[in-house]
């Protein structure tokens, strides 16, 4: 299936989401991914900022979706 992911992962606890997502692609990944927590102990928001994430409060995530076609994949987002 086109839409499926190639990577699924689920953490109890990680550094943080976005983190992973990077080592992923430094990996050499190409495909999608969500990779999911429940907690963050290193979680960054925008601008370098820490982001909270507390055990059991929300559920934490980063989407990998490349696009295809440059600027012209971006436009139904």
């Amino acid at each position: 299936m086109q839409d499926s992911f190639n990577t699924f992962d689920i953490h109890l606890t990680i550094d943080s989401t976005s983190s992973e997502a990077m080592r992923l692609a430094r990996a050499g990944h190409q495909g999608k991914a969500f990779i999911v927590a429940e907690s963050q102990v290193s979680g960054r928001g925008r601008r370098g900022r820490n982001w909270v994430s507390p055990m059991a409060r929300n559920i934490y995530m980063t989407l990998v979706w490349p696009i295809q076609n440059k600027l012209e994949g971006l436009h139904g987002l």
